[in-house]
């Protein structure tokens, strides 16, 4: 199946720009990638990845990369209540701070490759 990511993460966008569409936000937040993703459901795009953190301790992970469906679908009602939900939830967790030294950054980054990742392979032919 051919899908899109939506990311801020450079590591993510860097590792599948030569295979899959990326929509690369750098230097945008969490929420911001997720208004993205909302619109792109909106779109009539399915959810293939969980748009929200899959463990309150990832809160703090200013990273986010989530995968939709490349096709567009009339029946999408689901997934549009899934994003919403999704928004509602990241709109009231505690928002990552700034001043994490680029180490930590890089961890967080490599933790939502491997989110990702585990994510894709269901899709990959």
């Amino acid at each position: 199946m051919k899908y899109i990511i939506i990311t801020n993460n450079r590591k993510v966008a860097n590792l599948y720009q030569e295979t899959n569409q990326v929509k690369f936000y750098e230097f945008k937040d969490f929420l911001h990638i997720l208004d993205k993703v909302q619109e792109q459901v909106y779109e009539g795009r399915k959810l293939l990845s969980d748009p929200i953190i899959s463990h309150l301790e990832d809160a703090k992970n200013p990273f986010k990369s989530v995968i939709v469906s490349k096709e567009c679908f009339e029946d999408n009602q689901e997934f549009k209540r899934i994003i919403d939900l999704a928004v509602k939830i990241a709109t009231q967790l505690e928002r990552p701070h700034d001043n994490y030294s680029e180490e930590e950054l890089e961890a967080f980054r490599f933790i939502d490759l491997k989110l990702l990742q585990e994510s894709s392979h269901a899709f990959d032919d």
